[in-house]
């Protein structure tokens, strides 16, 4: 998808209304979700922005470990290279941990069978 032009997007940052779209998609258990989203139906369809959603919501999960389990908005450092040191560190402490249990698990599974 595009991104806006700078100009476009201060002048929508700028402006007193905002015009949104409400979008209902039905979800793989059958429930309805009603989506709020400002992106126009043509960049994404309404046959798309489920899809589309869908990979929206992964990147939030992603963030949201990043925030709440790896605390990576407590940075130490006061320096811009410092500051990406930190998140740079966090993000590979967050792999190795993964890695540890993803292994974990499946020799939990091996032992069992």
């Amino acid at each position: 998808m595009k991104k806006a032009a700078p100009e476009k997007q201060q002048e929508y940052l700028k402006s007193p209304t905002k015009k949104v779209r409400l979008v209902q998609i039905e979800l793989y258990s059958g429930e309805i979700e009603y989506l709020i989203t400002n992106i126009p139906a043509e960049e994404v369809p309404y046959e798309e922005m489920k899809s589309f959603y869908f990979q929206r919501w992964e990147i939030e999960r992603i963030f949201k470990i990043l925030k709440n389990r790896l605390q990576i908005e407590n940075i130490s450092a006061r320096t811009p290279i410092g500051v990406h040191q930190d998140i740079q560190a966090t993000v590979f402490l967050g792999k190795i941990i993964e890695s540890i249990l993803t292994e974990g698990f499946k020799n939990c599974h091996r032992r069992k069978k």
